[in-house]
């Protein structure tokens, strides 16, 4: 279980390669252009959703010091629990 900070690349890194090892995930990239640079924003998705199907979406975000969001979407990505279908926006 992850409880501490990381650097943003390496947060990246961790959480494709988890939804890298799971054929039932899909990943989209969008690209976010500042003045400083671009960002990926990643949405993470159930790869057979379908209208029918319960959906939970969870959006982990860092909001100062606050790193709980991005945390608990890669410590629970895995958790493959009751809900087959899940978007993410970390």
């Amino acid at each position: 279980m992850y409880t501490t900070a990381m650097p943003s690349a390496q947060f990246h890194e961790r959480l494709l390669a988890t939804v890298d090892a799971r054929e039932d995930l899909t990943v989209q990239r969008h690209e976010l252009v500042y003045d400083t640079g671009t960002r990926d924003l990643l949405r993470i998705a159930s790869a057979d959703i379908t209208p029918e199907d319960p959906v939970m979406v969870v959006w982990g975000t860092i909001h100062g010091d606050e790193i709980a969001g991005a945390l608990t979407v890669l410590n629970y990505l895995d958790d493959r629990g009751s809900r087959r279908c899940r978007t993410c926006w970390p």
